[in-house]
């Protein structure tokens, strides 16, 4: 009988669907696709955006945001970036892995080789233009972002990347327009919105920073950097209370940020509450133990509260540390002053008046 490949074909189907095997499963298995290649890179593209968008600093909310957004904490993500990087087919895909990983020079590199290849390759510029941001290459990155733009005008986050390097270019006029083009096309984006307010901020344009802050919170209510934002706003058109309450609800979401702490130190002395505000510059410091400013302010707070002796205590520490730190050296003084102890009061005020004539002497020394 001659050989019928059909008829076998059909026996075979059959046979597998009593024992209900698909034969699409068989056929995937014996030819994989490269579907889970894909995921993953879309996985990476999405840890690409978040890292730029987020900027980030505290490792743990970064670590929180990539588990919300992808699934896959920090550690879980470069597991994927090695494997992704072992089976990649083209440049570009080893050089997202290269970014991921953190080496942003091997990425650019490879983001070249792919761009050679095909000049009009979007998502290289784009991711490029990432791995440049995050060298701090600004100029470069600009360049890449809108070498991307001229392939593909309507993507939002291109609008937003470029609008970020222009702002750290200090070119905030231009980064302004960028952003508003960014939500323009996608008026959902919590992070387009908060730059938009630190451009707007940064132009002296403080009721329409407020706006723009408060949709961000609005997209976002756990955008802490967008709620400290607004408190430093509140602060500068002097609604102290206000203020306040908006950095209370950045610290509730991010506790561990030294600088949310000492906006709130601000606010609290600007409301007078100096014993709330002492607990504060304490949070702070513990926080930055090497934020010497804070330790200053500390000593500020101490004397306003006629606890001198703590005061002195924490400003002769400083100058240990910091012989020519002329807030240190006047503090002493004011706190020996307060302690009767005026010739040592005058040394001290003498010493800081010699690093920095800032520092007056008291007349009535």
């Amino acid at each position: 009988k001659e050989f019928d490949a059909r008829d076998l074909f059909e026996k075979i189907i059959i046979i597998l669907a009593i024992f209900g095997i698909s034969i699409f499963s068989i056929i995937g298995y014996l030819f994989p696709s490269d579907s889970k290649n894909d995921i993953n890179r879309e996985i990476l593209q999405k840890v690409d955006e978040i890292s730029i968008k987020l900027n980030e600093t505290d490792a743990e909310l970064l670590n929180k945001a990539l588990i919300e957004q992808t699934g896959y904490n920090l550690e879980q993500i470069k597991v994927i970036a090695l494997e992704f990087q072992s089976i990649a087919k083209d440049y570009y895909d080893v050089g997202l892995s290269y970014s991921i990983l953190g080496d942003y020079e091997k990425a650019i590199i490879n983001y070249d080789k792919s761009i050679g290849k095909n000049p009009y390759a979007c998502c290289a510029y784009l991711s490029k233009g990432n791995a440049l941001t995050k060298l701090g290459r600004f100029n470069e990155a600009l360049v890449s972002y809108e070498k991307a733009l001229e392939t593909d005008p309507k993507n939002a986050d291109l609008w937003y990347y470029k609008g970020f390097a222009l702002a750290n270019l200090g070119r905030v006029e231009e980064a302004l327009a960028s952003f508003d083009k960014s939500i323009e096309l996608d008026p959902n984006d919590a992070s387009a919105w908060y730059n938009k307010g630190v451009s707007l901020a940064a132009l002296g344009r403080l009721q329409e920073a407020l706006n723009a802050y408060n949709m961000s919170v609005k997209i976002n209510p756990r955008y802490a950097n967008a709620w400290s934002n607004l408190a430093g706003v509140y602060l500068h058109m002097n609604d102290y209370e206000e203020a306040l309450n908006k950095i209370n609800k950045a610290i509730e979401i991010n506790p561990n940020s030294y600088e949310y702490w000492n906006n709130k130190v601000v606010a609290l002395l600007k409301l007078g509450r100096l014993e709330e505000a002492l607990i504060a510059i304490d949070k702070t410091i513990e926080l930055n133990i090497t934020y010497f400013d804070a330790l200053n302010e500390k000593t500020n707070i101490l004397i306003d509260l006629r606890k001198y002796n703590e005061a002195l205590i924490i400003s002769e520490e400083l100058i240990e540390t910091n012989p020519m730190d002329g807030n240190a050296w006047y503090n002493k003084g004011r706190s020996l002053f307060y302690l009767g102890r005026w010739d040592e009061a005058k040394e001290a005020f003498e010493q800081a008046n010699k690093i920095d004539s800032k520092f007056v002497i008291p007349e009535i020394l």
